[in-house]
């Protein structure tokens, strides 16, 4: 006979938030994700329903894509049997912060359940006694089952209690805790809190239970009931159909919820609680166990991916299409999406549990142990897998940024030569810019030489945000040489305002100039001389000086170009 599950109280919870708009108040700005290490929370798993001699190394282990062990620090607590064990975890992407709950801390403090912070590097920043004695479990421990969701919004996390707890004093409560450990604001419910989740289009926050039983509540920043939902039955044949849980929805800052207690239902819900649609009996039928555990969103696409009994896993697309199925080798398999929308690490926790990595369309990427040997073979509470999770894309948000860079160029741009190899254009001289909403955009042009030659050149420009989004355009540079120069300056002197002899003079001496231009000899570099002598002369007499000096700098410049 397959062994049952612990009750949803007894067992490790995984964090089922998905994993990169990274936005918060005050100081922290936003930006693409693109962390792409996860933590494991574990402890040795040995048949540990039964024994209290189990659970004697609880770790918290943080480790990159491939699997590799960053570092690893023994959590300050003592697991089961009149200590206490992990309630609930989950990283905060936009911190980089890690945050759980335990049941009975080690110390026993007051008798209080404890949150605590860990930074990126395993350093434990702070903990923090959250809530009194609940109900007894099979060993006598009074306990208050906490359910914990960062907030990559405002900073810091969401604290519910309630689950099981006679809703007395303040048992059934849910807390808006800051990063530093301190609680922005509390709110007393008379119903049992079974699931707390940020709402991470706004920071505020969605609640299984509290206001009535069996109902979802979407809350604003300050603890402010926006909306109570009685979700209606996807099948009455089916029991135990009352949600249970709430997934933050990264792509239109609604939620995905369930049950897992056999009861087969997944649920899509956008941000004004209205029930975009149900699903039943995915990945396996309700028969077999239903649609139970692991679930957790794609922050790319809205996409679901579910864990089934005994060893499935599948992918649900954001409408409902139901994508793929494969076989795990666990029994329970709990996961989290990768930041990057492709894939998902899976973990579980029966004898053959370990953790995987599946790409997207769910192909294997690798299957392996993480963790000390004393994981492995256990029959209970294996590694949970917590990847974190990103702030709702919305217009002219980050998470995910799919919006190209604005690539502003002129169509063309006109130069005069100034050397016989032609003219040195500057960046700020071409003109063009990039500007991104998420980051600062990478500007590169081919060619990329700064010296253009006389004629005209095609320019191509690419402009790369930090997500890989990409804009294009092209600008024709054109370069003038030493003949159009001169008849442009020609140009000038025969429409001012001279005196007629000074103006045919001047013009001649240019008609000889340009005339022996791409000719052998130094004529055309005499004719040019004598031009500008005679502007000289003249300076401030029969020529404006002002206009005499732009005449003998144009000069000096086609002289350049000829090389004279």
């Amino acid at each position: 006979m397959s062994p049952q599950p612990f009750p949803r109280h007894l067992r490790v919870a995984v964090s089922m938030l998905p994993a990169l708009i990274l936005m918060m108040a005050g100081n922290l700005t936003a930006g693409p994700p693109a962390l792409s290490d996860f933590f494991l929370v574990g402890y040795d798993a040995q048949y540990c329903y039964t024994s209290p001699a189990c659970r004697p190394n609880p770790l918290l282990i943080r480790a990159d894509q491939d699997g590799n062990i960053v570092w690893q620090n023994p959590l300050p607590l003592a697991f089961w049997y009149h200590a206490g064990y992990i309630r609930n975890a989950d990283r905060n992407v936009t911190e980089d912060s890690f945050y759980l709950s335990s049941i009975f801390d080690v110390t026993k403090v007051d008798g209080m359940h404890r949150i605590l912070k860990y930074s990126k590097d395993g350093i434990l920043e702070w903990s923090k006694p959250f809530a009194a004695a609940g109900f007894p479990d099979s060993f006598g421990n009074w306990v208050a089952p906490i359910s914990i969701s960062a907030n990559p919004v405002l900073g810091g996390l969401y604290a519910g209690t309630g689950l099981g707890v006679a809703c007395t004093g303040n048992n059934c409560r849910v807390e808006r805790i800051g990063p530093n450990g301190g609680t922005v604001w509390a709110r007393i419910f008379t119903y049992s809190v079974r699931w707390v989740a940020t709402d991470v289009a706004t920071g505020g926050a969605y609640i299984v239970g509290g206001v009535l039983t069996d109902t979802i509540s979407k809350l604003d920043t300050n603890g402010n009931i926006l909306w109570t939902r009685s979700l209606p039955q996807p099948n009455p044949d089916l029991p135990n159909h009352s949600p249970n849980e709430a997934l933050a929805n990264p792509v239109d800052g609604g939620i995905y919820s369930g049950c897992d207690s056999y009861s087969a239902f997944t649920a899509r819900i956008d941000p004004n609680g209205n029930v975009l649609w149900w699903l039943t009996d995915f990945p396996v039928p309700a028969a077999s166990g239903g649609t139970a555990y692991g679930r957790t969103v794609d922050p790319v696409s809205g996409a679901l991916y579910i864990g089934g009994w005994p060893d499935r896993y599948g992918k649900v697309a954001a409408d409902k299409t139901l994508l793929w199925t494969v076989s795990t080798l666990t029994y329970n398999a709990y996961a989290d999406a990768r930041l990057d929308g492709n894939g998902v690490y899976i973990s579980g926790n029966y004898q053959v549990a370990g953790i995987e990595k599946r790409n997207g369309d769910g192909s294997l990427v690798w299957r392996k142990w993480i963790g000390p040997e004393s994981w492995r073979g256990g029959f209970y509470d294996m590694p949970s897998v917590h990847v974190g999770t990103p702030a709702a894309a919305s217009p002219g948000t980050c998470s995910p940024d799919t919006t190209p860079p604005a690539l502003t160029v002129a169509a063309t741009i006109a130069v005069n030569a100034t050397s016989p190899g032609g003219a040195v254009v500057s960046d700020a001289m071409l003109g063009v810019t990039a500007t991104d909403a998420c980051s600062t955009p990478t500007i590169t042009r081919t060619p990329s030489t700064s010296l253009f030659p006389i004629g005209s050149t095609i320019v191509n420009y690419l402009a790369i945000d930090d997500a890989g989004n990409q804009a294009t355009a092209t600008q024709t540079v054109t370069v003038t040489g030493a003949a159009n120069q001169t008849a442009a300056l020609q140009g000038l002197v025969n429409a001012s305002a001279i005196d007629n002899g000074t103006k045919k003079s001047l013009s001649a001496k240019l008609d000889s100039a340009l005339a022996s231009i791409g000719k052998k000899g130094p004529a055309a570099c005499n004719q040019l001389a004598a031009f500008i002598n005679e502007v000289s002369a003249q300076a401030g007499k029969k020529i404006p000086t002002a206009t005499a000096l732009e005449w003998i700098a144009a000069a000096a410049r086609i002289q350049a170009v000829l090389g004279c």
